[in-house]
C-alpha cells in the first residue's frame, strides 16, 4: 500500500522476529516492496551467520529472492563459494541467488500448481516437505 510510515515498525518486527522464520520473511518482503535497502543486507548477515534452522534459513532465501536487489548478487555468489560456509548456508545462497535472478513474478513451481485438484495431489507433488510444490 506504499505507507513508508509503517517503515521503522516493520523494522522492529524483522530484528525481533528471528526465532519466527515465516514473520521474518514477511517482515523483510514488506519492507523490501516499501523500498527499503539496507533489509537485504540484513538479511545477508543473517544468512551468513549460518546458525539458523532449515526454516529459518529457507524464509531468509525466500524473502531475499523474493525483494530482488540485484546489489545482493555479489554478496550471494561469495556466499555460494565460500569454502567455509556450511553446506546448508551455501545451499540457501544459492536458492537466495536463484530467486534475485528469476525474471518471473511468481515462483517457479506456480506453473505446476496453476489448476491442479488438490485432493487428487501425488506425494511427487504435495508431501509437506518434499513435493514439488513445497519446496521454496
Amino acid at each position: 500500500m506504499g505507507d513508508t510510515a509503517a517503515r521503522e515498525p516493520i523494522q522492529q518486527l524483522l530484528v525481533t522476529s528471528v526465532r519466527r522464520p515465516t514473520l521474518l520473511s514477511q517482515a523483510a518482503m514488506a519492507l523490501g516492496r516499501l523500498g527499503d535497502k539496507s533489509v537485504a543486507d540484513r538479511l545477508l548477515t543473517l544468512l551468513r551467520d549460518g546458525d539458523g534452522t532449515l526454516a529459518r534459513m529457507s524464509a531468509i532465501a525466500r524473502a531475499l529472492g523474493h525483494i530482488g536487489d540485484r546489489r545482493s548478487i555479489r554478496p550471494l555468489t561469495a556466499l555460494l563459494f565460500e569454502p567455509s560456509m556450511t553446506e546448508l548456508s551455501r545451499a540457501f545462497a544459492a536458492v537466495g541467488l536463484g530467486g534475485v535472478a528469476d525474471r518471473r513474478r511468481l515462483p517457479w513451481n506456480s506453473q505446476i500448481g496453476a489448476d491442479m485438484n488438490y485432493r487428487a495431489a501425488t506425494e511427487t507433488l504435495l508431501d509437506r516437505a518434499t513435493g514439488v510444490l513445497d519446496i521454496l
